[in-house]
């Protein structure tokens, strides 16, 4: 199949020289493919639609639009980029033509476009429209609402670029066409090797061809620079196809110092869109910098706020430390003269039998033998209870807390904190080998002991896995704990203090049962220190039982005697 393209500026006749090619035989595609008439062009386009929007997708990707052109860099049209759109153009091709033997298209885009098009299949002939630019520009005006130099400067670009892009294009100019069109339609024929049209076919090219439809035939436009150099390539084309002149180069230079005009625009635009970037980045950049600052001065408010309230607080803090003083130093006073009290009968009689000299002279005599026999009865240690005593009060706790018979379940890790209690531990870790319940281990963190506390941990088997931790200084409580549970590996945890010494056998069962039966989140053991007798508790009666306490105060009330 051959194929025509027809080019030329927008409103430069394109629509008539395509339907004069349409009825000389060349195949248009479809009627339903055309693009419908309007107001501004009432007998028809005759321009395939598919054809015009793929020209304008290619148009818009290279930057640009077909009023505001793009620039063509050399080698343009073989860009990989652009297969896709070689693609559609073969498949509109295809679609549109068929099996026809000659197919052709017009579209002004096409102008342009021309070195894509020879890309996707041989172009065999192109005809260039040309019209007086004075009357183009003039329906441009009218119909776009560009000024009269916007509208020279398409015609100019569109109409050079058809002729270069085509060194054997058949030039048509519209006015003689339209004034002719019987003999004008004969000259295309020949040109492109066409049947000759018979009679029908030239009377229907004659009606066709409505002179009426020049609607801008006395139109000049403002003068301008793009409306000379419109005029200007008007006269070289009329011209020099008048008188043969090859004016192909001079046209040629004329497209690429336009071309490269169009290249330097985008260069400036690019450059243009990288300073409003920079401009952009610069304006976040200083931004950021006030935001800085000002949270910098925030801080700086806020720090001199803390200064002045840690500075008042500090005062505070010595006025509240003078004032303890000042109370203590006052209670100090009271407590001396309350010890003093209760002595003075006995300093009056020491001096009566002294002669006034309660010491007898000495530094001795009997007031210091009355404070003597005081000290030595404060200081007296407690005698403990005698086995039948301690048999007595353990019978007693074991019917009060039996415990527990139970001896496993899931793996209890009993965690001590200790420094320097090796007495306490003596009486924990033999209740602990006396537990019945055995599925226990024991983590123990020693918090820099100077005593033999590690020793004897080491040396005491409980019947259960011992971890010892030990920290070369006292750390603090919560630290100590923290590290015991971090070892810990029981599915249970018991925090035990290091003087607790367990009574019965089954203490730790039972804790485990209440657990398990009560769904209960943490259990507590019953705290009880036996009062052994002979031992003063302040003034309290003695009591050869058991006490519940907690924190040193007594709770009152209980079963059989035994506070709970």
């Amino acid at each position: 199949m051959r194929l025509v393209v027809v080019t030329g500026m927008h409103r430069s006749g394109t629509s008539l020289v395509t339907r004069v090619l349409n009825l000389l035989g060349v195949e248009l595609g479809p009627e339903s493919a055309m693009m419908a008439a309007t107001a501004d062009n009432p007998r028809g386009y005759w321009e395939a639609e598919v054809l015009t929007d793929l020209n304008n997708d290619i148009i818009e990707y290279l930057g640009g639009r077909w009023h505001r052109l793009p620039a063509f860099p050399d080698g343009w049209e073989d860009a990989p980029e652009l297969e896709p759109f070689r693609r559609r153009a073969r498949a509109a091709v295809d679609e549109l033509f068929g099996d026809a033997d000659i197919g052709g298209f017009k579209d002004p885009r096409t102008s342009l476009l021309l070195p894509f098009w020879r890309t996707v299949r041989d172009v065999d002939h192109s005809v260039l429209v040309v019209r007086d630019p004075d009357e183009v520009i003039g329906s441009v005006v009218t119909r776009d609402g560009f000024d009269a130099e916007k509208a020279a400067s398409l015609w100019t670009d569109h109409t050079v670029a058809g002729y270069v892009h085509d060194p054997e294009r058949l030039v048509v100019v519209y006015e003689e066409l339209l004034a002719e069109p019987v003999a004008g339609a004969r000259a295309i024929a020949d040109a492109l090797g066409l049947p000759a049209p018979d009679q029908a076919v030239l009377d229907e090219i004659a009606s066709f061809a409505d002179p009426t439809l020049r609607r801008q035939r006395d139109h000049r436009a403002e003068d301008g620079p793009e409306v000379r150099a419109a005029r200007d390539v008007h006269r070289l084309l009329v011209s020099g196809r008048e008188d043969g002149q090859d004016i192909g180069g001079l046209l040629g230079l004329l497209w690429r110092q336009r071309n490269q005009g169009r290249l330097r625009e985008v260069e400036l635009r690019q450059q243009g869109d990288e300073l409003r970037i920079h401009q952009r980045d610069l304006r976040t950049a200083l931004r950021e910098r006030d935001q800085v600052r000002e949270q910098l001065a925030q801080r700086s408010r806020d720090l001199n706020k803390r200064t002045n309230e840690l500075a008042q607080a500090k005062r505070q803090a010595e006025r509240w430390q003078d004032e303890y003083d000042r109370l203590a130093n006052r209670r100090v006073v009271k407590l001396a003269l309350s010890a003093v009290e209760p002595l003075r009968p006995v300093v009056r009689k020491a001096r009566e039998l002294t002669g006034g000299d309660p010491t007898g002279g000495r530094g001795g005599g009997p007031l210091s033998t009355v404070a003597s026999k005081l000290t030595e009865k404060k200081a007296e240690p407690h005698v403990p209870a005698t086995a039948a005593e301690a048999e007595a009060l353990q019978a007693k706790l074991e019917e009060t807390a039996p415990g527990s018979e139970r001896t496993n379940g899931p793996l209890v890790s009993v965690l001590v904190l200790n420094r320097d209690g090796a007495d306490h531990l003596r009486r924990m870790l033999p209740g602990l080998a006396r537990t019945t319940y055995r599925d226990l281990e024991l983590v123990v963190v020693d918090n820099g002991s100077s005593d033999e506390s590690v020793e004897l941990i080491r040396g005491f088997d409980i019947g259960a896995p011992v971890t010892i931790i030990e920290n070369e200084e006292n750390a603090t409580f919560s630290h100590g704990n923290n590290q015991a549970f971090a070892a810990a590996k029981g599915e249970y945890v018991l925090l035990l203090n290091n003087d607790i010494e367990p009574a019965v056998p089954g203490w730790l069962g039972h804790m485990v049962d209440t657990l398990e039966e009560r769904d209960a989140a943490a259990v507590g053991a019953r705290l009880i220190y036996p009062r052994r007798p002979g031992l003063d508790n302040a003034g309290d009666t003695v009591h050869p039982d058991l006490s519940l306490q907690h924190r040193g105060v007594h709770f009152d009330g209980g079963v059989d005697g035994v506070p709970r």
